[in-house]
């Protein structure tokens, strides 16, 4: 998910702990500009882009990223005896027993959490 620019902008003041006048000073330009950027009434230039990145030590490609916080987190591991044993089943019915037992530690992704007893 990415996070549109006048929010990036926003998310660094904050974690910087600069209202928007402390932080339009430090870039030079009035505390309505940044609150038009923030609120979106306004665009941002690349000059301010530009400041704002020299300034907070950012990479310009900063305010264009993806925002990884966001997503899902990959499941890793099973937190059920059922879940477990659901595809532990559906995969043993693909392979042949003797494959079937080799194959198993080959996925340690897969892994039952310690109070999943099987």
């Amino acid at each position: 998910m990415e996070l549109p620019v006048n929010q990036r902008i926003r998310d660094l003041r904050k974690s910087l702990k600069l209202n928007q006048s402390e932080f339009a000073k430090t870039l030079g330009v009035t505390q309505t500009t940044i609150c038009n950027v923030e609120s979106g009434k306004a665009g941002y230039s690349i000059e301010l882009l530009t400041k704002i990145a020299e300034t907070y030590n950012k990479e310009i490609t900063y305010f264009f990223e993806k925002d990884i916080t966001k997503e899902k987190p990959k499941k890793e591991s099973f937190y059920n005896r059922e879940e477990f044993l659901e595809f532990r089943g559906f995969l043993k019915g693909l392979l042949p027993a003797d494959l079937w037992e080799k194959v198993l530690p080959m996925f340690p992704k897969y892994k039952v959490s310690p109070s999943v007893q099987v």
